[in-house]
């Protein structure tokens, strides 16, 4: 919790808990957080399919659109850097990628 509370005096302490439309003022506080300014699909995707596992925590207004917290995107920052260090603890999946099943399919290794 006290990486968050680090992550949060960059901003206004009335905006912590204050929601924000995705859409409009998303990018803008995702830039003030890491320092580069994304894309606005990709705040839907971390919102929908989210990153290691993490999904960013969002709300529905009544005419659909997405909102967020600053305080939600920091615990999100939290999580993520969180769960990116237990993935490399875990064994990576052992079968090959798709274009190299598709290799050996058409080019069988000569023996």
């Amino acid at each position: 919790m006290n990486a968050v509370n680090d992550m949060l005096r960059r901003f206004d302490s009335g905006d912590h808990d204050a929601l924000f439309p995705l859409r409009v003022q998303g990018p803008t506080l995702y830039e003030r957080l890491f320092g580069k300014r994304p894309h606005r699909s990709m705040l839907y995707r971390l919102a929908q399919v989210g990153r290691y596992g993490v999904k960013l925590v969002t709300v529905e207004d009544g005419s659909g659109r997405l909102l967020t917290s600053i305080r939600w995107l920091c615990e999100w920052a939290v999580a993520v850097s969180a769960a990116r260090g237990r993935r490399k603890a875990v064994e990576p999946d052992s079968r090959p990628s798709g274009r190299r099943r598709h290799r050996a399919v058409r080019r069988p290794s000569e023996g």
